[in-house]
């Protein structure tokens, strides 16, 4: 039985002198007990409960306990909290929990740090996105200008190949007018000449 209201406080860790210390500060400042009849450098599990036990009752005890383990709960909290902290609480189905709780072991970090972890890795990689996305879009408009330029010369170009044809087809016409005057001007020569 002793075991029982024990485990109540199984959560207080003997090897932790800091803790036991608080506990016992806790009930001499919250118990209307004000008087613990245990000396801090030999202080245990079983003397605190014994306490607990002796100067409350089951339900009272109880819920003693439960605000006594949310207390230094939050005095951790607070310890390990840093300047730009702040808390954040969200409801997570029980398998994403079990998985950060896995997670969490392997890398031998706390809940909180892996899912921050986590959230700045993501944030990382969206910032990533961000930049290939507007280093995409900056290729895109070099690629575009650089195409409408090269579209405007092959247009001058084109124009040009224009103009030469229309030249040569002159020059050409202009070979043949010369020409059949050559042959019309021959003809009438030969003929002047008396040749076929």
């Amino acid at each position: 039985m002793q075991n029982t209201k024990a485990h109540d406080l199984s959560w207080i860790k003997e090897s932790n002198l800091e803790q036991l210390k608080w506990a016992v500060s806790y009930i001499q400042k919250k118990s209307s007990y004000n008087s613990i009849g245990i000396i801090t450098d030999s202080m245990t599990i079983n003397r605190i409960d014994l306490h607990l036990t002796q100067t409350m009752e089951v339900n009272q005890r109880k819920l003693f306990i439960i605000s006594m383990r949310n207390a230094w709960r939050a005095k951790i909290s607070r310890k390990n909290r840093t300047s730009d902290s702040a808390a954040f609480q969200v409801y997570l189905p029980k398998q994403t929990i079990k998985e950060i709780n896995s997670r969490s072991r392997i890398y031998k970090i706390k809940n909180a740090k892996y899912i921050e972890n986590l959230i700045k890795g993501e944030m990382e990689s969206y910032r990533q996105h961000q930049e290939v996305s507007k280093h995409n879009k900056k290729l895109t408009k070099d690629t575009l200008d650089h195409l409408k330029i090269e579209n405007t010369l092959l247009k001058e170009k084109l124009k040009e190949a224009h103009t030469q044809i229309e030249n040569l087809n002159k020059a050409i016409e202009e070979c043949r007018k010369n020409s059949e005057e050559k042959t019309t001007s021959f003809h009438s020569n030969a003929a002047d000449l008396g040749l076929p």
